[in-house]
């Protein structure tokens, strides 16, 4: 195999700055990223209250979050597709809570375009429900 046979002429060194330019795009190809607050906060469980989910423009995907409350198996918050660039600063809970603190697990499904779940991730915070 002849290694010189190509054109030289047109291949360029990268400056650092280009390679650190490169690599950093190439690392935020595989990373998603979004924001959650793990502190849900509710006056009462039977009006909205603080959840602030944020899906960033830089993700690639739609996210969807599903909240339990520790050793529990019914969902106590669904946040509906939240494309990037969109948030989500309060909601519902889908069931009335008593006064307390709870740990919760937040489960966040990352969407493609037809709604296929291409991964998961889960997030364990709490929700404070004040009366």
């Amino acid at each position: 195999m002849n290694l010189n046979s190509g054109d030289q002429s047109f291949i360029k060194d990268m400056s650092e700055e280009e390679l650190r330019d490169f690599l950093q795009d190439q690392a935020d190809e595989d990373y998603v990223r979004l924001k959650l607050d793990t502190t849900m906060h509710f006056d009462t469980s039977d009006k909205p209250g603080s959840v602030n989910i944020q899906n960033p423009p830089s993700n690639e995907y739609a996210i969807e979050v599903t909240t339990y409350i520790e050793g529990e198996d019914d969902e106590i918050y669904i946040s509906g597709v939240i494309q990037p660039e969109q948030y989500v600063s309060e909601g519902k809970l889908l069931r009335k809570v008593a006064k307390g603190t709870y740990k919760t697990i937040s489960t966040v499904q990352f969407l493609d375009s037809e709604k296929n779940v291409v991964g998961t991730s889960s997030v364990v915070g709490k929700l404070i429900v004040e009366s």
